[in-house]
């Protein structure tokens, strides 16, 4: 077996070519490594192995650097010096090696140390034979720390082991140095005298014995390890996983070709190429086969050494195939996933726990306008409801960013372009399956604006319908009073003077009688006129009797009738309507819509308050009156309600009940003046007044002495 250590380049020896280099050196830290594998951290095992390497390393350059020959004189003075520390650099290398191996030993690896420790002494003392002094510093460097360790451990075995083995091989290197003769006079005598010593059938069977152990070592260790020539591929050496793995019946042959082993022999040829190139590959994946032709895919490491003087490439891999299997299967899953997602009509998302979306299907960009693209990246958070996110992320996730899990979440999202889409998400989480914590959140979302919109329209027609119920059974019961109120009054006087109860019909009181019969049923038949009319309305059969008339005069006709029950609560009314504006309208029921409001005003303004009329030309010519009081006023979420049909304000602290009318005022009123092209409108505040504004379009406002205009409207 080729030695593996260059002798040291002094003056005094040679080294020669055959022991330039260190292949056992690299065995034995692979195969050290590979046994200490499961028992030694991977750091501290990569530091102990950098230690090694590194100091075979130094120790190999400074000895190739300062070699004699090639026109170079033999190492004197502190060159000789340096080349000595090389060795101790080399043996400090291996001795943390070793020690620091010795530390994590058990009773299956503490033989394996053993060895590598005499075949480490004994490949360096026969390689550097005559270098006696470079072979002390060797040995103690290794051996220091490593019987410092024995020594601390306090085990008597292994110190007395320890202390007779270098002892040993001390008297060795004595007795063997007293051999030399001459060789410091002739350095030709020197390199033939190691040769005769290489070639010695002593040194041969101690080599193969070292060779055996070594054998023994590598067929331990339970990785596949390969050795073939770089060139041809021929098979050099497999340990016994090689063989288990490869299904052979024995280990390979020198006739046996590494590329029979490789599915494709090309791969073999050209990760030889890569080898030679770079010096090492390391974990590339490769295609083999066994011997009964079944392939599995393997995760393949190698690097270039010399074996026996050949140029050869060391091996070694690991079966891989379950986890391509696990791979390919995982792949294929998420191809299905991946396929789903992309023909649902639901958003499928995936998020991190902090909110961070990872995946988003393409549904997103129809239903949020958002690409997948511009999704992905941002925080879920943001695009949520500002109202929805208390109900609908998880408290107890960072930040609040994370969906809820398990049921399903109702909540507004942020379309691109600004407006909000209701969506109904389910959403569940995947968990570490070591530490149990969530890691990532899955959720569908789907579209439910229209579902939404429809409940809430639903809604509200439920609402306008129990408010309309609620209107009209409050109009009926209004209209029953309002009714009977009268027909009371008028059924008791017309009784009394039927029955002559204060004598013959003449006496003056009969007479206040049948003013109160006449107001009475005068009021009877307004409210009949006022139910007539909204229904005509909404039949559509309502009927105007238009003509040119002064608003002022209209508005002038309004205020007295309403004024004598304004004077009773001390209200005045002022009236400042533009005497020279003709309008083309129905007149009563111009005056009908005064009555009304300002029948309003003077029932909702206290004691003592103000009324004003009020009219306006607008730019556009249109004509605007406002009647506005300083009354108690309507509270903002009345003033719909007191637009409808029957609808009513809540004066019920304000207000008898009895006072409040039948609520027929304003929305006749409002129907009035839609039939005129017109409006009306309302702005109120409580407790500060209400303002009326009627409007008629320029199309009905007649200028003073406009007679084609009014030929034209009649």
């Amino acid at each position: 077996m080729a030695m593996l250590k260059p002798a040291l380049a002094t003056a005094h020896f040679q080294m020669p070519k055959n022991v330039q280099y260190y292949w056992i050196d690299w065995l034995i830290i692979i195969a050290v490594g590979l046994s200490f594998w499961k028992d030694v951290p991977d750091s501290i095992l990569q530091i102990t192995c950098a230690a090694a390497v590194g100091g075979i390393l130094v120790h190999r350059f400074i000895c190739a650097k300062f070699l004699p020959g090639k026109g170079r004189e033999p190492a004197q003075g502190l060159l000789k010096w340096v080349q000595l520390a090389s060795f101790a650099i080399a043996g400090a290398g291996w001795g943390y090696f070793l020690t620091s191996l010795y530390a994590f030993k058990t009773q299956s690896t503490e033989p394996v140390l053993l060895l590598a420790t005499l075949v480490i002494l004994g490949s360096w003392t026969l390689a550097n034979i005559y270098a006696r002094h470079a072979l002390y510093l060797f040995i103690a460097a290794i051996c220091a720390p490593l019987l410092s360790s024995v020594f601390l451990e306090r085990d008597p075995y292994h110190l007395v082991i320890g202390s007779l083995m270098v002892a040993l091989l001390f008297i060795c290197l004595k007795h063997v140095h007293s051999l030399k003769s001459g060789w410091q006079s002739n350095l030709q005598e020197s390199a033939q005298k190691e040769q005769e010593i290489k070639s010695s059938k002593e040194l041969k069977a101690l080599l193969e014995k070292d060779r055996a152990r070594l054998q023994s070592i590598l067929d331990a260790v339970p990785l596949p390890i390969i050795v073939s020539r770089n060139a041809t591929g021929e098979l050099l050496y497999m340990n016994r996983t090689t063989v288990e793995t490869l299904a052979l019946e024995e280990a390979g042959t020198s006739e046996t070709i590494y590329t029979d082993f490789f599915v494709d022999p090309i791969d073999r040829h050209r990760l030889a190429d890569e080898v030679a190139r770079k010096g090492a590959l390391s974990d590339v994946e490769v295609n083999l086969k066994r011997a009964d032709g079944t392939g599995f895919w393997a995760l393949y490491s190698a690097s270039q050494i010399l074996y026996d003087g050949t140029l050869a490439i060391i091996g070694v891999f690991v079966d891989i195939s379950a986890r391509r299997a696990a791979e390919q299967a995982l792949q294929q899953s998420e191809a299905k996933f991946h396929l789903f997602a992309e023909h649902a009509k639901d958003i499928i998302t995936t998020f991190d726990m902090r909110g961070i979306c990872l995946f988003a299907s393409p549904a997103i960009e129809e239903i949020l306008g958002y690409t997948p693209a511009e999704f992905v990246g941002t925080e879920f958070q943001s695009y949520v409801h500002p109202d929805d996110i208390a109900a609908t992320f998880a408290n107890d996730f960072p930040q609040l960013s994370v969906i809820k899990p398990g049921a399903n979440h109702v909540y507004r999202i942020r379309h691109k372009d600004g407006h909000w889409v209701w969506t109904e998400t389910s959403a569940s989480t995947e968990h570490d399956p070591e530490t149990g914590k969530p890691t990532h959140l899955f959720a569908v979302s789907r579209n439910i604006t229209d579902r939404i919109l429809y409940e809430q329209e639903l809604k509200a027609a439920r609402e306008h319908t129990i408010a309309a119920d609620r209107a009209k059974s409050e109009f009926l019961a209004h209209m029953s009073h309002e009714i009977r109120t009268p027909l009371n009054a008028v059924i008791g006087f017309s009784e009394i003077m039927r029955n002559e109860i204060y004598g013959k019909l003449g006496d003056p009181r009969y007479v206040e009688f049948m003013d109160d019969i006449h107001d009475s049923g005068t009021h009877l038949l307004q409210l009949i006129n006022d139910v007539l009319d909204l229904s005509k309305i909404e039949a559509g059969k309502f009927e105007l009797l238009e003509d040119r008339f002064a608003i002022a005069v209209i508005a002038e006709t309004a205020c007295r009738i309403i004024r004598e029950r304004a004077r009773v609560k001390n209200i005045t009314i002022e009236s400042l309507m533009d005497n020279n504006l003709y309008v083309w309208c129905d007149r009563r029921i111009m005056t009908q819509v005064l009555l009304n409001i300002l029948g309003n005003a003077v029932k909702f303004t206290p004691d003592s308050g103000h009324i004003t009329l009020r009219s306006e030309i607008c730019p556009a010519g249109d004509l605007k009156i406002h009647i506005a009081d300083n009354g108690i006023g309507i509270s903002e979420e009345d003033l719909a309600k007191v637009m409808e049909p029957f609808g009513q304000a809540n004066h019920s602290s304000t207000m008898p009940a009895n006072d409040s009318g039948a609520g027929l005022g304003l929305a006749l009123s409002r129907s009035l003046m839609e039939q005129h092209d017109g409006t009306l409108e309302i702005a109120s505040k409580l407790n500060e007044g209400t303002t009326v504004t009627l409007s008629l379009p320029a199309a009905r406002v007649v200028e003073y002495q406009t007679p084609k205009l009014v030929a034209m409207r009649s």
